[in-house]
């Protein structure tokens, strides 16, 4: 099974054990303790946060 990998650029994941070891870790060691963590790498996350920033903000300037 290897290593988690990143959903968008294929990546392994930072700071996330083996997917056999997984099974017998607690949730909290299972993954990052931040938004896409266990999902994403830190840069496309980065980047994912930054395109949800940008569509709430046109949708302020909309609203005026």
């Amino acid at each position: 099974m290897g290593y988690m990998k990143c959903a968008i650029c294929k990546r392994v994941l930072l700071g996330i054990p083996k997917a056999e070891k997984l099974r017998f870790l607690p949730k909290s060691m299972k993954r990052v303790s931040r938004k896409y963590g266990g999902y994403l790498c830190s840069k496309c996350a980065t980047k994912k946060i930054k395109e949800e920033a940008r569509k709430i903000i046109k949708k302020l300037k909309g609203i005026k």
